[in-house]
């Protein structure tokens, strides 16, 4: 019995993912610290890599996601197609985008790029958060 525990709490151990996020966030608190946010509907994702100048000869694969912007709710971009990067999913924190559809995105800004993690809870569009997020933009704005 010991044997077939410790099996499955290895087993259970090597599956667990490396990406975690800190407590729950309600929009409020993401329409805060984001540094841009819209919603936008995928016309394209593609793949890169990038080397880690931290770890010789190790690189991340990370997405290019396309969006196509029907609304900013927050940030000074005005562009009608904003490329927003994530990295692929899984233990990297990488968020989840299907082409074609429609999401609410909150990113963040990094050194000549746009940045999205599963931690800022990027969504499929909805009605009640455009209009939290409609009511966040104006007082924003004020």
């Amino acid at each position: 019995m010991t044997k077939l525990f410790f099996i499955l709490a290895v087993l259970l151990y090597t599956y667990s993912s490396a990406c975690t996020c800190v407590g729950t966030s309600t929009i409020t608190e993401r329409f805060t610290n984001a540094d841009v946010i819209l919603s936008g509907k995928v016309i394209k994702i593609d793949t890169t890599s990038y080397p880690d100048d931290k770890l010789n000869g190790v690189t991340h694969l990370w997405q290019k996601v396309s969006l196509l912007v029907f609304k900013y709710y927050k940030g000074e971009l005005q562009k009608d197609t904003v490329v927003v990067e994530s990295g692929i999913g899984k233990s990297d924190c990488g968020a989840t985008f299907i082409l074609n559809e429609t999401y609410i995105a909150f990113f963040y800004i990094h050194p000549e790029r746009y940045v999205t993690t599963i931690c800022e809870k990027n969504r499929i569009y909805n009605k009640r958060d455009n209009r939290t997020l409609l009511r966040l933009s104006r007082k924003h704005n004020q």
